[in-house]
């Protein structure tokens, strides 16, 4: 099963197995002035790479698809090893927490920041399947990002860096053209800057859309829970996601102040009067006529 779902993975996934070849067979032929030939040859030796020793997110569509060409087992083994590595990547919630991660200078406190804040959210609400536990990591890079605009906006509110900015910015507005001319090519171009009461209007702004998001997610996290909550009856319960229900004694699935609409309940005793003496009088000729003129007067008194 495990092998038949790799190979229609791949399958799915041939356009980029072929063209990374293709790209490398191109380059062999512009770039060094190989035959088509050659340049096929080469593209796919796989000389003394081994991409096995390679870390699972530096595996390349041309290393992978070298190797099923060379080696099918090793290279679908290499697939499962690739997709094992990304599963426990997406579980831990890291894939979530380096998303929020400054991409240069990163530093491991600030992915320890994320997972904590996924931690709390996890022994809160307790996620009973993978969609609860994707909606937590999504929280916590929300709650993440609302923290750092916050931040950003008292610190922007209590800093003085702006301030020489702006009295720089103001100077060379009063200047002449041909004076701001020398300036610029002297110090070169000053892009356009916020002033101080829109820089922290526009961080504030920032930090409480993060906050309606992981708002909103948690919303979703409680009505995916609602919805999906299983129905079983039994015992004289009905256990309704983690609620019960007693079942009063009016019969199965009839729970206690429930009432049933009156097509359920049938017809209440004077209907029922009512068709018994239709069954009686319908024994004779006598009785039916007589039952008719019952009707026709009732439907005329009516």
């Amino acid at each position: 099963m495990g092998d038949e779902r790799a190979l229609a993975e791949l399958s799915a996934s041939q356009r980029e197995l072929v063209a990374t070849i293709a790209r490398q067979i191109d380059y062999y032929v512009t770039g060094y002035g190989l035959s088509p030939t050659e340049a096929a040859a080469k593209a796919r030796d796989l000389g003394l790479n081994v991409p096995e020793d390679r870390p699972p997110d530096q595996v390349s569509w041309h290393d992978l698809s070298n190797l099923i060409e060379a080696d099918p087992e090793r290279g679908y083994a290499l697939w499962g090893t690739v997709k094992a590595a990304a599963q426990e990547e997406l579980s831990r919630g890291i894939r979530s927490a380096r998303s929020v991660e400054a991409q240069v200078g990163g530093r491991p406190y600030e992915r320890a920041q994320v997972l904590a804040i996924a931690a709390a959210l996890r022994t809160a609400l307790t996620p009973r399947d993978g969609l609860e536990e994707l909606l937590i990591h999504q929280m916590a890079c929300a709650y993440e990002l609302h923290l750092r605009w916050q931040e950003v906006a008292v610190r922007r509110g209590e800093s003085e860096a702006w301030h020489g900015d702006r009295d720089r910015r103001r100077e060379l507005e009063n200047m002449s053209p041909a004076r701001r001319e020398r300036y610029v090519a002297m110090e070169g171009w000053v892009p356009p800057r916020l002033s101080d009461a829109e820089a922290i209007e526009q961080a504030v702004m920032i930090a409480e859309r993060y906050q309606r998001a992981f708002l909103r997610l948690l919303t979703a996290f409680r009505e995916t829970r609602r919805l999906v909550g299983t129905l079983v009856v039994a015992g004289g319960q009905v256990n309704i996601g983690e609620q019960q229900v007693n079942v009063a004694g009016g019969g199965p699935g009839k729970a206690a102040g429930q009432h049933r609409p009156r097509s359920a309940r049938g017809p209440g005793p004077r209907r029922r009067a009512v068709r018994e003496q239709a069954s009686e009088a319908a024994g004779t000729s006598q009785g039916r006529r007589r039952w008719r003129g019952q009707r026709r007067s009732r439907s005329t008194r009516g």
